[in-house]
């Protein structure tokens, strides 16, 4: 069984943003994953070859480099490792005028 019942490992504790599982119960913890983009205004700017991005990833939030476009999907290559299913929802920031802006969201293939 991999449920916990850990109600004291939730918040305002050291593992904000990190999972806590028994071993064997997650896939491996990732760098590198693909994700499927959909942009959220038609007028906005091409995310380029390694751009640097704030991908949000379930309560995480975590850097990532474009490694490769093809179409409306990108291989984005992490600073951090997450645990990553396929299907998860992804928010996409990049920085527009100097500012950190969600232009866009995704699904990790």
């Amino acid at each position: 069984m991999c449920s916990s019942d850990l109600p004291f490992v939730t918040k305002a504790d050291s593992l904000t943003g990190q999972v806590l599982s028994k071993r064997g119960c997650l896939p491996e913890p990732s760098y590198n994953f693909k994700i499927k983009l959909k942009y959220l205004s038609e007028k906005h700017s091409e995310i380029k070859i390694k751009e640097s991005l704030i991908i949000n990833v379930n309560t995480t939030l975590v850097v990532g480099i474009v490694q490769g476009i093809n179409k409306d999907i990108l291989e984005i290559e992490l600073v951090s490792p997450i645990i990553k299913f396929e299907g998860d929802s992804v928010g996409i920031s990049n920085k527009v005028e100097g500012i950190w802006t969600l232009v866009g969201f995704g699904e990790i293939l």
